[in-house]
């Protein structure tokens, strides 16, 4: 599923411009289809009835519709994190912590060049901390705290 979502991003990326509104909607739709568990139906607005924007759990540039924040913490989601969220370059806050995410840590959000807060802590994430975190250059605050990474 992630190879398809990957073609069709690439193909709408070089078929239009794209605009921030419809990258980083894509996006959220990639990482929401990264999850496998919502006990609390967090996600079930997450649905193209409504704008991204006021998606629970997600915060947007009134000027440009331009994803800035995405925080869910503590709301039980199951799943892994879809390196396409490397692509929300305007993302400023993540917050995914005391959830279950597993697998590793998406090279991809070295991407995120805008973001100064990245909470990961307390999942099951494993394997080591991709060396693209260094691209973070506005990182002010990051956690990775009880999970089961390696790396410095």
């Amino acid at each position: 599923m992630a190879a398809l979502w990957f073609v069709l991003l690439t193909l709408l990326h070089t078929a239009m411009p794209a605009t921030p509104d419809i990258v980083h909607l894509e996006a959220l739709k990639a990482f929401k289809d990264s999850i496998t568990g919502d006990p609390l139906g967090v996600l079930a607005r997450w649905t193209s009835s409504h704008h991204h924007c006021s998606w629970p759990g997600i915060s947007c540039n009134p000027s440009d519709n331009s994803v800035i924040s995405i925080d869910l913490p503590s709301r039980g989601l199951n799943g892994t994190i879809s390196p396409f969220l490397g692509n929300i370059s305007t993302l400023r806050y993540l917050d995914l912590s005391s959830n279950s995410f597993r697998g590793t840590l998406p090279s991809q959000l070295g991407n995120l060049k805008e973001v100064s807060w990245l909470d990961l802590g307390e999942n099951l994430l494993g394997g080591t901390i991709p060396s693209s975190i260094c691209n973070c250059t506005s990182l002010t605050y990051l956690s990775l705290s009880i999970n089961r990474v390696t790396g410095s």
